[in-house]
């Protein structure tokens, strides 16, 4: 049964949530090829990293931290499969992450990772059998819904939410930026 909370969350950000699916699609809406696909992990990493570092540094999210170490070796062995030498992750861009003002903050970066999951299933059976490696689109965590499902008050609820869109902003001004072909007619105020 899904809580009050995430529920909200899924409701308010339903239309930021669709651009971000749509983000991600849009570099594999033309043939998919082993560069376009490194092209578009590299860009993933380069918000994940230091999203990594920012959820490392907030007291509380030791689980999410776990998850999110496990989800970006396996965004790394993907790469590295992709002939992406591990000394040439440091000089990858990386979107700018301030440290989270609070945890509020943070749990709305993680609900807004988790959401993604949806499309990178997608993302998965568009590429199929294409013999690339799929270990991060594959990887599956629910552990950002419980963290932020625990939260009980209506006001830590709406800052949750506040944060949320703010993160799905940060999130399509990174991707979308450099994604091959661009989507017009998102809306990403509330």
């Amino acid at each position: 049964m899904e809580a009050w909370i995430s529920r909200r969350l899924r409701v308010a950000t339903r239309a930021q949530q669709c651009a971000a699916d749509a983000d991600a699609l849009a570099w594999i809406s033309q043939p998919i090829t082993r560069d376009r696909y490194r092209e578009f992990l590299i860009r993933i990493y380069g918000i994940e990293a230091p999203l990594e570092s920012a959820f490392a540094m907030t007291s509380g999210l030791d689980e999410w931290v776990a998850g999110a170490r496990r989800k970006l070796a396996l965004l790394v062995d993907d790469l590295r499969a992709l002939e992406v030498p591990p000394d040439r992750l440091l000089e990858l861009p990386r979107c700018a992450i301030a440290p989270f003002r609070d945890r509020f903050d943070a749990l709305a970066w993680a609900y807004v990772l988790e959401a993604n999951t949806t499309n990178r299933q997608i993302l998965a059976r568009r590429i199929g059998s294409r013999a690339l490696p799929m270990a991060y689109l594959a990887a599956h965590d629910r552990s950002a819904r419980k963290l932020v499902d625990g939260v009980e008050s209506p006001q830590d609820a709406t800052a949750i939410l506040e944060a949320a869109f703010d993160a799905y902003a940060s999130q399509h001004r990174w991707v979308a930026d450099a994604a091959p072909r661009r989507h017009t007619n998102v809306a990403f105020r509330r």
